[in-house]
Parts: C-alpha cells; sequence; structure tokens
C-alpha cells in the first residue's frame, strides 16, 4: 500500500462562530389554501426537535418580500409546495436568490397557483368555472343570433372537412356556442370572424368568452387582427368542462406580420377579426380528430379587482423545484428506499405512497475538478420489482456559487400527506433537516477522468464547501483508491480546515498505477466531522487499450459488414437523462464534458438503449470537451454492451472545415484505434441558408464564368440576369425564388449544379484528411431532408445526393418530411431507391426520424400523441 503526498490549497481566514440564537424557520401554515393541518404541525415539532424556532406565515408573508427575507429566516418550508399563492412566486424567488434554504414537499411548486378572489384562495381554473354564467358587459357574438355566413375558415389543408356548427343551449338554456370539429388536424385551422369596425367600445380593453375542449384539445390561440394587419394571438388552456376566460391586451403576443408593430401591444379600438385557432406554432403538435366549443364572445372594461386572475405568473425554473417539466410520473414502483451513497438517510425501505414523482437524474458528487456550481444529492430512489430503476422521488440541492449561492433545497416529489406523517416519512424530513444544520459537502470528490490512456496519471481530490456559518469543527478528508477485490492500492486520511461559507478547500494529488486491472479500481472519498460521516462519493476508473483484434465496421456492395457479417445500425440519437428539463444551454449541449456527463447516468442509459434493441448510437464531442476524457469512457461502455458509435466531431463543416480541432479529437484520443466508432459525421444536418451561400459567391462566379464562358453568356441562357447587390458584386438567388416556377428556373438549376460541384468538392477534402489520420473509420454526416422531393424550403437549398454520393461513405437522409399516417410515410422509398441511384456501392442509413410526444406548450405529453408516434414508427419500419 503506497500514503500519497496530498497538496492542500485553502483560505486561511477566520472562521466566525455560531450565535447563540437558534436559526429561525418560516412554516407556510395557511389552512385557508387547502394545507394538511396534520402535516404542518408535525413539520413544527420535527422543525423545533432540529433546533429551529418556527415562524408560521400565511399566504399574505409568504408572498411578501420584507416578511419572507434571509434577515428574518435562514429556511423556508413549503408543506405542499404545488399548491401556493401565485403571488408567492416573486418574493419565494427572491428569498432563495439571497441564498435562503427550502425544504420543499409535493414538488414541483405552483402546479395550482392560487389567487385570493371573493374571500377564499383559488386556482384560476376554478374561478373561471364559478364564472361561466357571468356575462361581460358588452356581448359581441352571441351565437343564438349569429349566422355562420359570417365565418370563414383558414386551415393548412382547406380539403380537410373540417365542420362549423352553432350548438343550441350548449353552455347553459339561451347560451349557444360555436363548434369547431376538426378530423384530421395538420399544421393550423382557424375559424375567423370579420367585423365593419371594433368590436370594443371605448374604455372596454378586456376580451371575455366562454369555452371548452374536446378529449385531447387543451389549448386554444385567439387571435385579434387590427386594421393596419397586425396580429396578435393568446392561448388558454382547455378543459372538458366550461370556463370562462378574460383576456386582457397584454395576453396578446405579437405574430409576424407588421414588423414595426412587433415591440407594442393590442390595441383594442383597432380591431377588425378574431380568430379561434389550433395551430402547431402555439397549441402543440396535435394530430388526429380534435373539437372546441366557443360562446359568449364580449368585452369589459379593466377591473383591477379581476388583476390577479387577468393572466399568469409563470414558475421559475429552480432545479429540482419547479416547474413541472422538473419531475415526471414514476410508474410501476415496488420499493421505496434510502437512495445509494449517501449520509443524510439512513438505509431503510419506506412505504410507497400514491402520487408518486421523481426529479430527473443530475450528475452526482463522486469525479474531481468537475466544474459545477452545484451539488446534487439523491435521497430517495424508487425501483420497480424487477429492480429497474424508476426515478429518485427526493433530492438536495447545494448551490455553491451562481444565484442561489449558498442555498441549500431538499425536494420531496411524493404528493400523499399521509406518507410524511408515517414513520419513515418523519425520520427523513428529520434527517434532511439535521443534515441542512450542518452545511459542509463536497462539491465534488474522487479522480479527474473516468476512463484513461494507459501511462496517464490519476488526479485525485476534492473540492469540500460550506454554505452557512457554523462552528469551526475538524475535519478529515479519506482518500482511497482499491482494487476490484477490494484490496487498497493508496490510502490517505488527513485533517482539514474548515472553508469560510461560499468558499471551497480544495485538496488534490497525483497517482499513478503501476498496472491497470481489467475492470479498474475504486476511488472512494469519505468526508469525516470527528465520528460522523458528513459525505461519501465513489466511482470506478478504468484504463482504455484498443482490441488486440479490432472489429471495423465496413461497406461491400452497398451494406455494412462487421465480422463477416451484414450489419445493419439500429439506435438512437443519444444525450444523458441528465440532461432533461434544464435551461443551462452549456451543460446541456456539452455533454461530454467535464460538467455534465456521469458514469452513474450514462451506463444506466446505454442498458436501457441495449435493452431496446439498439446496436448502435448518434453521439457528438466538441473539441472543448475532448480533454475530459469522457467520450473514451461512453466508447468504452458501449462496447462492452455491444453498440457501436455514430461519432459527429464538432464544431464546423467540410465548408469550412476546421481540421487542425477535427485531427486532435481523433490522434489525442486515439479513435483511429478505436473499433466502437463506425463512422464520422461531419455535419449535423447542414442547409444553404442564405447567410450560408453568401461566403461562396466568388465561387458561384467564378463557376459561371468557367461553364458559360463569361456572366453575360450565362444571362441570356437562362433568359434571366445574374442576380447582382447594389454594388454590382455577383451574388445568388433571393428566398422567393425557391420551390416557386417562374422566370428564374434556369437560374436556379444552374445554381444546384454549382452546389453539386462545390459539395462534391468540400467534402471529398474533409473525407482525404480523415483517411490521412484514420483509413478504417466510415465518413460522411446527416443530410437532413436529401432526397426528399415533398421537402419545399422557402429559403434554404438543400442538399442533392448525386454528387455528394462520390465524397461520402454512407448516405444519410432523414425522415422529417414523413411524418403523419401511412400514405405520408410510405413515399420514403423514394429517397431510398434515389440514393441507390446516386451511388449503389454506398449503404443508406436513415440518419434520423421520428416524431415526439411531448407538448411543449404546456409540458405534457398525451395518450393520443403517444399513439400517434406508436403508428407513426410502426409505418416507419414497414416503409423500411
Amino acid at each position: 500500500m503506497r500514503t500519497l503526498f496530498i497538496l492542500i490549497v485553502f483560505l486561511l481566514c477566520s472562521i466566525e462562530t455560531a450565535t447563540a440564537e437558534p436559526p429561525v424557520a418560516a412554516l407556510f401554515a395557511d389552512e385557508a389554501t387547502g394545507l394538511n393541518a396534520e402535516l404542518a404541525s408535525a413539520l413544527d415539532d420535527e422543525l423545533v426537535e432540529a433546533g429551529y424556532a418556527v415562524t408560521p406565515i400565511d399566504g399574505a408573508g409568504l408572498s411578501n418580500t420584507q416578511i419572507l427575507d434571509v434577515t428574518n429566516f435562514s429556511l423556508l418550508v413549503l408543506p405542499n409546495a404545488g399548491r401556493l399563492p401565485m403571488r408567492s412566486i416573486e418574493p419565494v424567488h427572491r428569498f432563495l436568490k439571497q441564498g435562503g434554504n427550502l425544504l420543499a414537499l409535493n414538488t414541483p411548486a405552483w402546479r395550482e397557483r392560487l389567487v385570493y378572489m371573493n374571500g377564499e384562495w383559488q386556482t384560476p381554473e376554478a374561478f373561471r368555472r364559478k364564472t361561466v354564467l357571468d356575462a361581460p358587459p358588452h356581448i359581441v357574438l352571441d351565437f343564438g343570433q349569429e349566422s355562420l355566413d359570417h365565418w370563414r375558415r383558414s386551415a393548412f389543408r382547406m380539403d380537410t372537412p373540417t365542420r362549423h356548427t352553432i350548438i343550441p343551449d350548449a353552455v347553459a338554456s339561451g347560451i349557444a356556442a360555436l363548434e369547431v370539429n376538426i378530423p384530421n388536424m395538420e399544421n393550423w385551422d382557424s375559424a375567423c370572424r370579420t367585423f365593419d369596425a371594433s368590436p370594443f367600445p371605448e374604455g372596454h380593453t378586456v376580451t371575455s368568452f366562454v369555452a371548452r375542449g374536446g378529449p385531447g384539445t387543451g389549448q386554444l390561440a385567439v387571435e385579434w387582427r387590427e386594421r393596419d394587419g397586425s396580429r396578435w394571438i393568446a392561448v388558454v388552456p382547455l378543459t372538458e368542462e366550461w370556463q370562462r376566460y378574460m383576456l386582457v391586451p397584454e395576453d396578446f403576443k405579437y405574430w409576424d406580420s407588421v414588423p414595426a408593430r412587433a415591440e407594442g401591444v393590442l390595441n383594442p379600438s383597432n380591431t377588425d377579426m378574431i380568430c379561434f385557432t389550433l395551430a402547431y406554432t402555439h397549441t402543440g403538435h396535435l394530430q388526429g380528430t380534435h373539437r372546441f366549443q366557443v360562446a359568449q364572445v364580449g368585452t369589459a372594461p379593466f377591473d383591477e379587482g379581476y388583476r390577479e386572475v387577468l393572466g399568469d405568473v409563470a414558475p421559475p425554473a429552480l432545479d429540482t423545484i419547479s416547474p413541472a417539466y422538473k419531475t415526471y410520473d414514476a410508474g410501476d414502483v415496488a420499493t421505496l428506499t434510502a437512495a445509494a451513497d449517501q449520509t443524510v438517510l439512513y438505509a431503510m425501505n419506506f412505504d410507497v405512497p400514491a402520487g408518486l414523482r421523481a426529479v430527473h437524474p443530475r450528475p452526482e458528487a463522486s469525479g474531481f475538478d468537475k466544474e459545477r456550481r452545484w451539488r446534487w444529492l439523491p435521497l430517495l430512489e424508487a425501483r420497480a420489482a424487477d429492480g429497474a430503476l424508476r426515478g429518485y422521488p427526493a433530492a438536495m440541492t447545494i448551490n455553491t456559487d451562481g444565484v442561489y449561492k449558498n442555498g441549500v433545497w431538499a425536494s420531496f416529489a411524493i404528493e400523499d400527506p399521509a406518507w410524511y406523517l408515517s414513520d419513515g416519512g418523519r425520520a427523513a424530513l428529520r434527517a434532511v433537516l439535521d443534515r441542512m444544520a450542518t452545511p459542509i459537502y463536497f462539491l465534488d470528490a474522487g479522480a479527474d477522468k473516468y476512463t484513461y490512456l494507459e501511462g496517464q496519471p490519476v488526479t485525485l481530490g476534492a473540492h469540500i464547501v460550506k454554505t452557512d456559518i457554523i462552528d469551526n469543527v475538524p475535519l478529515q478528508l479519506s482518500l482511497r483508491v482499491t482494487q476490484p477485490d477490494g484490496a487498497v492500492v493508496s490510502d490517505n486520511t488527513l485533517d482539514i480546515l474548515s472553508p469560510e461559507p461560499g468558499e471551497q478547500v480544495r485538496l488534490e494529488t497525483k497517482w499513478k498505477p503501476e498496472s491497470w486491472p481489467e475492470s479498474g479500481f475504486v476511488v472512494s472519498a469519505r468526508l469525516l466531522q470527528e465520528e460522523r460521516l458528513l459525505d461519501v462519493a465513489a466511482h470506478e476508473i478504468h484504463c482504455w487499450k484498443p482490441s488486440p483484434e479490432p472489429s471495423f465496421v465496413t461497406v461491400e456492395n452497398g451494406k455494412f459488414i462487421l465480422n463477416g457479417e451484414r450489419w445493419r445500425p439500429h439506435g438512437i440519437n443519444y444525450m444523458p437523462s441528465s440532461g432533461i428539463g434544464v435551461e443551462w444551454q452549456s451543460y446541456f449541449e456539452y455533454w461530454l464534458g467535464a460538467e455534465a456527463y456521469h458514469p452513474n447516468v450514462i451506463q444506466r442509459d446505454l442498458e436501457r438503449c441495449a435493452a431496446m434493441g439498439c446496436n448502435s448510437l448518434s453521439i457528438f464531442l466538441y473539441h472543448e470537451s475532448m480533454k475530459a476524457q469522457n467520450l473514451l469512457d461512453i466508447l468504452r461502455r458501449m462496447d462492452a454492451l455491444g453498440m457501436k458509435a455514430n461519432l459527429s466531431l464538432r464544431p464546423g463543416t467540410p465548408m469550412d472545415f476546421p481540421w487542425e480541432q477535427v485531427r486532435e479529437m481523433i490522434e489525442i484520443l486515439r479513435l483511429a484505434e478505436n473499433d466502437t466508432v463506425f463512422a464520422y459525421d461531419l455535419a449535423w444536418e447542414p442547409q444553404f441558408r442564405h447567410w450560408e451561400r453568401a461566403p461562396f459567391n466568388p465561387q458561384w462566379e467564378a463557376w459561371i464564368i468557367e461553364r458559360y464562358g463569361s456572366l453575360e453568356n450565362a444571362a441570356a441562357d437562362w433568359g434571366f440576369p445574374v442576380p447582382r447587390d447594389e454594388a454590382g458584386n455577383v451574388v445568388n438567388f433571393s428566398p422567393h425564388q425557391i420551390g416557386r416556377d417562374g422566370e428564374w428556373n434556369k437560374l436556379i438549376a444552374a445554381y444546384r449544379r454549382f452546389l453539386d460541384t462545390l459539395l462534391y468538392e468540400k467534402y471529398a477534402e474533409a473525407r482525404r484528411l480523415v483517411r490521412t489520420v484514420d483509413p478504417h473509420t466510415l465518413v460522411s454526416f446527416r443530410m437532413s431532408m436529401a432526397g426528399d422531393p415533398t421537402d419545399v424550403q422557402t429559403d434554404a437549398l438543400l442538399y442533392d445526393f448525386a454528387y455528394l454520393a462520390g465524397a461520402v461513405d454512407i448516405l444519410e437522409p432523414e425522415g422529417y418530411g414523413r411524418i403523419g399516417d401511412w400514405e405520408r410515410i410510405k413515399p420514403g422509398w423514394f429517397t431510398y431507391e434515389y440514393a441507390r441511384w446516386a451511388n449503389p456501392a454506398l449503404p443508406v442509413l436513415w440518419a434520423e426520424a421520428g416524431v415526439h410526444v411531448w407538448d411543449m406548450a404546456r409540458h405534457a405529453y398525451t395518450d393520443e400523441r403517444l399513439a400517434f408516434q406508436g403508428d407513426y414508427y410502426t409505418n416507419f419500419y414497414r416503409m423500411l
């Protein structure tokens, strides 16, 4: 066993000691909001037991920034985070930005946003249901008197037999409704009514109407058009029950029409048309049959008393807390236990409650120098009867930097109050409060990489943070490396100084294994406060070595060949589940970098992919993520599961090829020796839009002269002038000339031929360069809608197979132009046959095809969309 010398870097600052005054917790305990009084009382008891002074606050207090402030409270406790006053959103968010701590039960928060109307807390939905029969002072459209002759339809497909019908007594006796029944929804379908003059009387600015949706129709777009042509659209949620909606001008958002009005607001006195619409752009990607009804459209003056229900305040994006997409329903749960690799909860089993959700996974603390500003700490894990992980219903987030620095949040996504009142539930809450009272944590701890190359040194270390002022207690750090059989190869325990609140202690050492066992090593870190184990982190490290007998994928007669047999790649575009529901673009995009990658998540995801029948995955690596070597780790794991990789190397495309960066990624990571990679993807869905065409205008001019002898000859041949800018320079076509017949047709045909030549030159050269450092791996790119004659663009010029087929090793169309029923999908055979015509020696790989079930507007999926997705995949495989 070797004992390592560890270099300790810390701030030699004085440590403040805690005052005699206990910390104060604000406990939201307003029973008028529907809060469970027994649960609130139990939380009060647990807070006192944990050493807090407790101040109960009501809805008004929770919504008051002078009350809810870190100068008054260090902790906010929400017994039912899912049902809170709408007006509390900003004060609670402000408290968290101050570094306040949070214990939130029944997350995600603000699913029901309460307003105080008519002497009671209620949801806007409840208020809308109760006021259905409260007619506005001015009725614009009484459908008992309205004629359908005044209405017109606008739709993406006017041949769809959408029906407009007047339904008598639909809302109540004497209140008729307009019903719009769409048998096959595609893109948009609108029912519109024009007016000779604005229907808003002087002083009226509120739009009022009653509406409901059919099954699966959960939103409705309402549009006012003004006399200047400007368009303004609001979206309201629908249920199958009647609700009355009241919209102010600010609810109507500008829609592409009159650019000069883009920064303005709806002017009701200038309106001349109203439309009720279902549209992909506003109400979700709906398919199949949809129906909605609208009644009693009118106007009203603005009433300050209704301000809270006129509009909506969106919850802030707080990971594990809100909004609703931060959690998901965890189904098929058989067991609920304390999560592994944590010290907050004792190892025990818990009752499985009703209404169980889980927070999305994030990288855990195991690993070193991961450049994160937060620590994600799972508390509970739910599993199916077969042991498969269903999710984490509870987790803590320790914010170590950024807007919420020093704030510690605990989220429990369990709805049933009885669970919290059970012995196990109370024990879990007690343990979380106890852990918050000792706010010292690992930010990360372990080794700097998960998979190494032979001969590389291993950097071991830890970052330790303290989020609040407590006594300067002695701490110990233990870093240990063991072999798979438990034999210790490196061990070190040392005393360290506690950091200042908000600062970090960083520890680091170098270690170089003499040899690597086939199954790697285990690195474990432990943080102790005297005899108390405060925190743990553990992970494996491995060494990648090239296979002594590599099996590279090759191509023969238009087929992929692996180990002498035909191989058919079948898989998905892969990004880790730890990237679901995040707003952090860099973390999401650079998922193979140090911050976002964690082997626990990756291994679970890969095993699920393999269980679905995937034998390959498309993944992407950015040059800036190369040094983390997480690509080596995922490729090693994929290889163990029998999967190959179609690897995109970023940034850039062969049109402006960053060869030195691409070369570095291939050489430094030794990808030429790695038979897990079967293809390099050098461009991800490129399209030739106007800003992409402009840099090649000089080449276009040279091509014209080389082809025709002169610009004048070309213009004579085309019967159309060579396009030029104001300075007389040769440019390319304008957007309106794409996909439309006209006197410019020969110009467009010539430009397509120029593009064919250009693409061949650029992509062939990129492939040549790659082959100088890697002669084994196939080279191509995903080609967007190339080969799909039905995809008509208004600006982008899609690539064609003809010349590309001589510059790449795989033809890779995408199937997004084939979304629909069988008749829509079936013509995909043409794309395949066209590719085979272009070069029968190349295999054809559908690089992407699919349709998602997520409604971006409602942040939810529907059974209807799941069924459509299932039918889509059935038909797509049938076409193949």
